[in-house]
């Protein structure tokens, strides 16, 4: 979910910058001198590790890592025995699995393999084991186990593997959590074609999801020979080696394809997964930007919020103040609040009164108006309590007059509180 806020500036100069808005709505506002928004946390990590013993085995685990500075987790995972060398946790209670379905049970992360009837991934996938072996992985349905590959087994045709990266369901890393961002070490494989004695290039897509929907994608290309490693990053919008669509908001899958007929890819090293902040009952969190405004989730509240940004910004040509909050999360109806300081504009008053002691009667100020989910801008509304029929409104708002420090001219000083019910619209 996402909303703005904005507040638009009456005409008139101002002697500071223009700034104001509240969260998660799109609020236009007046504005004064820039606070400064406290800084937002180190963001939580997990990383999929392969990596070996003294002895040179191979290893691999999962390893979370709070963003508040607290002790990593780790989990390790063993692969079986021949043929597929399926991964499973080690040491869990459940004994969850990382090679069958689409979760992971108590994993950090959830890894699931498909197969697919065509090489270019149309048509019904099958599941298929998560294959590791000397520190690789991939999927075990054609070809080795440890890698992703495309190929010709005849006589059924072109077959096609995809290894998919899911948030795990660990209570160590907390309810509905999102991946903001990826950055993979895949591998280009000894099995791949070579035309004339050279590597042809390997294509590799990627493609990030929310709730089963698509919402980026890269394709990455391999020039190198056998064991040439690609880094692809997929907060990145463009860029050797990867060309498509940076992933700007959350997402909670990662599919990993390999489209070159005859090639084969495979996952390896250390690949990191950067998960979006979370809100849970009892937190808030302070926007950055031009405006400090605080959004909370009382305590007792069920469930957590995972955002992407918070954030304010002012277009020093007009004065226009938006403040953006995008959220996304599967809890449903978590109420929320939003206290917005916006800076001081120029004077203006809630209504016209009977007697004014002005030179000149002071124009009414604008109402802020918002925006839920990239819906078009209309005044906000006043309650008691947000609800579905009117998932964010003002619950308070206050006007101060206050001098310009730099002449001494009033100003006006809006305060406002916002209610909220996040998730009325689970995508934007």
């Amino acid at each position: 979910m996402r909303f703005s806020a904005k507040r638009v500036l009456l005409a008139g100069a101002l002697a500071v910058s223009a700034v104001a808005v509240p969260v998660t709505a799109a609020v236009v506002g007046s504005g004064g001198g820039v606070a400064n928004a406290a800084p937002q946390p180190t963001p939580d990590t997990i990383k999929y590790v392969e990596g070996t013993t003294s002895s040179g085995s191979p290893t691999y685990s999962f390893v979370y890592t709070p963003g508040n500075g607290s002790a990593p987790s780790t989990q390790t995972l063993v692969p079986g025995g021949a043929p597929c060398y399926a991964l499973a946790l080690s040491g869990t209670s459940s004994g969850g699995t990382v090679s069958s379905g689409s979760s992971v049970g108590s994993g950090f992360l959830g890894l699931s393999g498909l197969l697919y009837p065509s090489s270019d991934y149309s048509g019904t996938p099958s599941t298929a084991p998560v294959g590791a072996r000397y520190g690789h992985t991939g999927v075990c349905a054609l070809g080795p186990p440890q890698q992703i590959n495309n190929t010709v087994p005849p006589p059924t045709g072109a077959l096609a593997e995809e290894l998919d990266v899911a948030v795990g369901g660990s209570s160590t890393i907390g309810a509905n959590r999102l991946f903001s961002k990826a950055v993979l070490d895949i591998r280009r494989k000894g099995n791949s074609p070579y035309v004339a004695g050279k590597p042809a290039p390997m294509t590799v897509r990627l493609l990030e999801s929310y709730a089963g929907t698509l919402v980026a994608s890269q394709t990455c290309t391999i020039t190198g020979g056998d064991n040439t490693d690609i880094f692809p990053d997929t907060s990145l919008p463009a860029g050797p080696p990867c060309t498509g669509t940076a992933a700007t908001t959350p997402f909670d899958t990662l599919a990993i394809q390999e489209l070159t007929v005859g090639g084969s890819i495979a996952v390896v090293g250390t690949s990191t997964f950067t998960l979006a902040n979370q809100l849970c009952s009892g937190g808030s969190v302070t926007s950055s930007g031009s405006v400090s405004a605080t959004l909370s989730v009382p305590g007792g509240s069920s469930g957590c919020e995972s955002y992407s940004a918070f954030t304010s910004i002012t277009d020093p040509a007009t004065g226009q103040t938006t403040l953006n909050f995008d959220a996304h999360s599967s809890t449903p109806n978590t109420p929320f609040t939003i206290h917005v300081p916006w800076n001081p504009q120029a004077a203006c008053q809630p209504g016209q009164p009977t007697s004014d002691t002005t030179p000149t009667a002071l124009p009414v100020c604008p109402p802020t108006q918002v925006s839920v989910n990239g819906q078009p801008f209309t005044d906000q509304t006043y309650c008691v309590a947000a609800s579905p029929a009117d998932p964010l409104c003002t619950t308070n708002k206050a006007y101060n007059f206050v001098a310009d420090p730099g002449t001494g001219n009033p100003m006006t000083q809006i305060t406002e509180d916002w209610a909220g019910i996040q998730d009325w619209s689970l995508r934007h």
